[in-house]
């Protein structure tokens, strides 16, 4: 006796799924509102380095700091992978969702307010107290962003077919191979996106550290100049 198992094509949509590159799931701000300008002349993505690591100000991580607490990030993306294909959804638009609920919850923070408090002068400056927010379009400039394969974004689901019992089995435990290969690359992958938070905090450290010399020597320079005009103009 034979048996033929009829599964609407999920098996072979399983493993379209499982033999797409692997996408790239970003959340902050991006080039392209990054490059905006805003109405003091900076650039959105400067004013988002400058408040992340404190540089000339109180440092308020309102992504960093979000990111540092997102330690379950990949066990999110795998499950979202998951339920998406359960659902017959596009890989891309499964991530997507991840995406926006992330750019959602750092938006969220800034919005609650990111300690420590504006002084007083930024406050009669702004006309607000809430830290971050001027005129919103920091916080509105964080986004969340997929990218990789194309494929992986449209998938179109098989039309039904049959397998054999032996086949069925077989495509099974690839799935389960592939879906297991996926989720250690989705954890080296976390692994070297923490190593990069960690690499760009240090560089902007540094980089404060220079501004800040820069302007304690060109600060003296000036103090010099000013009692070196006013030496002068007493002998006159």
């Amino acid at each position: 006796m034979s048996v033929r198992v009829v599964d609407h094509g999920y098996q072979e949509y399983l493993q379209e799924c499982f033999d797409t590159d692997i996408v790239e799931v970003t959340v902050g701000v991006h080039s392209e509102e990054g490059s905006q300008s805003t109405k003091g002349g900076k650039t959105v993505a400067e004013i988002a380095t400058i408040n992340e690591f404190g540089l000339g100000v109180p440092a308020r991580p309102a992504i960093t700091g979000w990111a540092d607490s997102k330690t379950d990030a990949v066990e999110i993306l795998r499950d979202a992978i998951a339920k998406g294909l359960k659902a017959r959804r596009k890989i891309g638009a499964s991530l997507d969702r991840v995406a926006q609920a992330w750019a959602g919850e750092i938006q969220a923070r800034i919005s609650a307010g990111i300690p420590p408090k504006n002084a007083e002068s930024t406050v009669k400056k702004k006309g607000s107290s809430k830290p971050l927010i001027d005129t919103g379009q920091y916080r509105s400039s964080i986004r969340g962003r997929v990218r990789g394969d194309a494929q992986a974004f449209d998938f179109s689901m098989p039309g039904g077919g049959g397998a054999g019992g032996s086949k069925k089995g077989k495509r099974k435990k690839g799935a389960k191979a592939k879906l297991k290969a996926l989720g250690k690359r989705l954890t080296k992958a976390g692994a070297r996106l923490a190593k990069r938070g960690k690499r760009i905090g240090k560089k902007a450290i540094k980089s404060g550290r220079r501004l800040t010399k820069r302007a304690i020597k060109s600060g003296r320079r000036s103090v010099r100049n000013l009692q070196k005009r006013s030496t002068r103009r007493r002998a006159k």
